[in-house]
């Protein structure tokens, strides 16, 4: 009886132990972002310009000051919810993520309120926004709101509308939105002085862009739905920027001379409102100039310098401005051949070099109060790690904050005598501490359990390899097999990416592609990356190899990846996979046509099958323009080789896709056919370029289903 009891005990319990211990497609989509996130402490901030914090805990808002750990209570759910009932306003369930103002001051969103708290007057003021209204951004000294509404922009103070900025209604021109779709590092349309005397915004017109159709299939008959696409070559959006006074009611245009097409990028206030510097490029993408313009008059006031590279600059940082010195300003560029600080002084016209060596900048924090020193984020430990520094302009020295090996991000006090430092690794989840201007840690605010400790996780390695060019290294990943067994052979997924602006292989905590991953180890396949010539955070010559030959060093570099895995005497050389979406599609694609006998399987999605079916400023960047290029351009095409598949691969896109459009598979699956090539295709017909939702765990276990039935 005692022995029957035990197998029962071994069928029925250990078993479900056992599977606990493995991830779900849930657990990859949502469990990452959720119950397998790493805990950390919500709405986590500096109260206004003190050395005080906030933070979130069970709905309550407490405080405490940097060396005090006695908290302050500030607010609670229920006393929120109560000024929020006398303000005629819902009810809520949970304590909204909030931004300080001030000492006493916070705000957040909520139902097309802007709301106002004050913590020592416990009191409300909620601002109305239209319900359409879109691209919100707060003045902080007058609380003065601007926002776009249809095609225009218009402010408005707490208690009253101060007007419509913009008058316009004929179709593709747009007021206060983003522009050139994202590129130079903008992600705004509109820009506050310092002191909220000015607001700067951009006038976009696409009226001579090409309407592009996407096709909508939610009602009885499908609707058209069209864009403005700007194609490589084709006509690209044209911009003006624009100032209003708020204290004269006035309204001026930038006197912006050149090409109508060219890009206006990083605009950057002075301290004292007066003037409006802007980083202007040339459509060729070749030649930055730095203008400063006057706020009150838009009359341009000085050329500063002109930045040239035979291939391309990419301005993607606005300036930091000295207070004590004015005219003096921050400057980031490449032009040593990685991304470093420079100093301008007005008064010799020079630019002087502050930080130099083979690492990169990857975050201008900017001066202390003294401006002595400059702080910024780097990779001078490492290409996979980031770090705080400060650079002390007297002794001309370059001192490292925090020594913990690992990925930080800082958020400094007003001061920058203080900051919030929140840092991960492969083996550290997260921790959050301040630390001081010196580097001391003065208190840790949390040190995160590892939320995958009851996972059965496979190992995971880091090392590096010689690029195609038998020079250069390159960094790799493996996520082995669960239970890796020397003596078998093991089938291996190669995940690739590739495109600028992207690293994928960095020492900190798990991103998504590290479950998905491990999903993968648990079912006893291994997963392969590479960070080739191309990607981020190695300088410019290892990124802009790429010019005018989009995936071509890549393909050579992950090339060598494929030859050093069928080194290992454990990876199973004919159960090889590849698998990306988007550039890391283009390259899944590409791989399987320059190295067909070598694939067995590949899953690519949102796939750019053609550079010049994708948009100008990134496009004409990297690739030129199509007939500048065109044999770059027909090299580059994964349309022209389909006859080489043949392996088994899975096609996906989003119908509704904006940045890679639908047209990209389409025409390389109708090639497949043209050459009697059998693929498999699946689309989302209410997807953009990355699916979300339900819809991703849709595509992931899509995704995961083939590899494994597959390969």
């Amino acid at each position: 009886m005692k022995n029957k009891l035990i197998l029962f005990i071994w069928i029925i319990i250990i078993p479900e132990i056992i599977a606990a211990q493995y991830f779900t497609i849930d657990d990859i989509e949502f469990g990452r972002v959720t119950y397998l996130k790493p805990t950390n402490i919500q709405n986590l901030q500096w109260m206004g310009r003190t050395d005080s914090l906030c933070y979130l805990r069970n709905d309550s808002l407490f405080a405490r000051t940097v060396y005090q750990q006695e908290e302050i209570l500030l607010f609670t759910l229920s006393e929120l919810n109560e000024l929020m009932q006398k303000n005629n306003l819902s009810s809520i369930g949970q304590f909204p993520e909030i931004v300080f103002l001030s000492e006493n001051q916070f705000y957040f969103n909520l139902n097309n309120n802007l709301v106002l708290i004050d913590i020592h007057a416990k009191d409300l003021v909620a601002i109305p926004i239209p319900e359409r209204a879109e691209n919100l951004i707060l003045e902080p000294h007058t609380t003065t709101i601007a926002y776009t509404l249809g095609q225009n922009v218009f402010i408005r103070e707490r208690d009253k509308d101060v007007g419509q900025l913009s008058n316009d209604t004929l179709d593709g021109i747009l007021n206060g939105t983003v522009v050139y779709r994202h590129e130079f590092g903008m992600e705004e349309g509109m820009f506050w002085s310092p002191k909220g005397t000015f607001i700067a915004f951009y006038k976009k017109s696409e009226k001579q862009v090409t309407q592009y159709p996407l096709v909508n299939i939610e009602g009885r008959i499908a609707q058209i739905e069209n864009i403005r696409y700007p194609m490589a070559g084709m006509v690209s959006e044209e911009t003006e920027i624009w100032v209003y006074s708020v204290i004269s009611d006035s309204l001026v245009k930038l006197a912006i001379t050149g090409e109508p097409d060219s890009y206006h990028t990083n605009l950057s206030w002075t301290p004292d409102e007066q003037l409006i510097y802007v980083q202007h490029l040339n459509r060729d993408q070749d030649t930055m100039i730095l203008r400063c313009y006057s706020s009150v008059t838009g009359e341009m006031q000085k050329e500063i310098f002109i930045e040239t590279n035979k291939k391309y600059v990419e301005p993607m940082n606005p300036l930091v401005f000295s207070e004590k010195n004015p005219g003096n300003f921050l400057y980031q560029s490449e032009r040593d051949g990685y991304n470093h600080i420079y100093y301008y002084e007005s008064s010799t016209n020079k630019l002087k070099q502050v930080t130099k060596g083979d690492w990169e900048v990857t975050q201008l924090l900017g001066f202390d109060e003294s401006e002595r020193f400059i702080f910024f984020m780097a990779t001078k430990e490492s290409p996979l790690e980031r770090h705080l520094y400060k650079y002390d302009l007297l002794a001309k020295t370059t001192i490292r904050l925090a020594p913990d090996m690992g990925t930080h991000e800082v958020v400094m006090n007003a001061k920058k005598t203080f900051f919030i430092d929140t840092y991960s690794s492969t083996t550290v989840p997260r921790k959050v501490r301040i630390i001081d201007s010196i580097g001391q840690v003065v208190a840790e605010l949390l040190n995160a359990p590892n939320p995958l400790s009851g996972y059965t996780l496979g190992k995971v390695t880091t090392g590096t390899i010689m690029a195609g060019d038998r020079k250069t290294s390159l960094y790799y990943r493996i996520t082995w097999p669960v239970d890796f067994d020397s003596t078998k052979k093991y089938p291996v997924i190669v995940y690739v990416y590739g495109g600028p602006h992207v690293q994928l292989i960095s020492e900190s905590w798990l991103l998504r592609t590290d479950y998905l991953h491990q999903y993968y180890a648990q079912h006893g396949i291994a997963s392969f990356e590479l960070d080739s010539r191309g990607s981020e955070y190695r300088g410019r010559d290892f990124e802009d190899i790429i010019h005018r030959q989009l995936g071509i060093p890549q393909i050579e570099d992950q090339y060598e990846g494929i030859k050093f895995l069928e080194k290992q005497q454990w990876v199973d050389t004919s159960r090889i996979g590849i698998e990306g979406w988007s550039f890391g599609g283009f390259m899944t694609v590409s791989m399987m046509e320059h190295f067909p006998e070598i694939f067995k399987v590949g899953v690519a999605g949102g796939v750019v099958s053609d550079w010049k079916f994708y948009e100008v400023m990134y496009g004409e960047r990297y690739m030129d323009r199509p007939e500048q290029n065109p044999e770059g351009y027909k090299q580059t095409n994964v349309n022209l080789m389909t006859d080489k598949l043949q392996g088994k691969l899975l096609l996906i896109h989003g119908a509704l896709d904006n940045v890679v459009v639908w047209q990209n598979s389409l025409v390389f699956l109708q090639e497949c056919i043209n050459n009697g090539k059998q693929v498999e295709y699946f689309v989302y017909p209410l997807e953009e370029h990355n699916v979300k939702g339900t819809n991703r765990v849709h595509l992931t276990r899509m995704i995961t289903d083939y590899f494994i039935q597959n390969l």
